[in-house]
């Protein structure tokens, strides 16, 4: 039976401030070595997935911004790729001012992929920005004049909940697009809504991944709101011990919390390791 392990990365593979131990990276370059599929599914970027996993030998390709990219890590290019349309980018960023939120919009330009940013916004929308032009000074432009070769892949939000509730529910209702709402696992109190094409979920790329491949099984694991369309991919899913109620409920077993290695110990007792 074929069978591929598909694992959400930050409060689930992951331990706190977003590193990868160097046992998990042992148990999943063990299975990969032995002929196993590892897919990676995040709702980040390829450059900082990448960076997270630089010290794992990837065979498979790599689930990105929540399902809107498929990126086979072999050769580089996307396998996959689910835009936001132009009148839905500008219904999101309309409905966002109406709100007094400022959107960050992520578009692919070429191999790279481009944060576009406002002037202005709450302390955690001007937090965010200020780190990521630090990190990844390339990485982020200010204004929403997009250049012809700029393709909408996601429309993200970071602010506190009473913030981003009103316009979570208000892009609720339209139903062309896909909405993630859930609680940063690093910095407690902020929230992420994140807005794809309707077409670019978890559960979508899972299921382009599984037949790829033709495999048998998705075992999948995770811990919050973006996670939950996996789920509905997985023919098994486990989820964390820190994941939230609604998600641990629904999965076919709760493992231990990220902090402890949890995913990379389970997969090393299924395989035997």
């Amino acid at each position: 039976m074929k069978k591929i392990y598909i694992a959400d990365l930050d409060g689930t593979l992951l331990l706190g401030q977003a590193k990868l131990s160097e046992y998990a990276a042992g148990i999943l370059n063990r299975y990969i070595g032995s002929g196993g599929i590892f897919c990676p599914a995040t709702s980040r970027d390829e450059k900082g997935a990448l960076r997270i996993l630089s010290e794992v030998r990837l065979n498979a390709p790599a689930i990105l911004l929540n399902g809107a990219l498929v990126l086979d890590t072999a050769t580089g290019q996307y396998l996959k790729k689910e835009l936001i349309s132009s009148e839905d980018t500008d219904a999101v960023v309309a409905a966002a001012h109406k709100n007094n939120v400022l959107p960050l919009l992520t578009c692919q330009q070429g191999d790279i992929a481009i944060q576009y940013y406002e002037e202005g916004g709450n302390d955690p929308y001007k937090r965010y920005v200020e780190f990521g032009k630090k990190r990844d000074p390339q990485g982020f432009a200010e204004g929403y004049g997009l250049p012809s070769n700029a393709e909408p892949l996601c429309i993200k939000f970071w602010e506190e909940h009473a913030d981003l509730a009103p316009l979570f529910e208000e892009l609720a209702e339209m139903h062309s697009v896909s909405c993630a709402f859930y609680e940063d696992v690093y910095n407690k109190g902020l929230w992420f809504l994140e807005v794809s094409s309707i077409s670019a979920t978890k559960k979508q790329a899972a299921l382009y991944v599984k037949e790829l491949y033709n495999a048998d099984m998705l075992i999948g694991f995770g811990d919050s709101h973006n996670d939950e369309p996996l789920l509905e991919a997985c023919d098994e899913f486990y989820a964390v011990e820190n994941a939230n109620e609604a998600l641990k409920q629904k999965a076919t077993q709760v493992i231990g919390p990220n902090t402890e290695d949890s995913v990379a110990a389970f997969i090393a007792q299924l395989e035997g390791f």
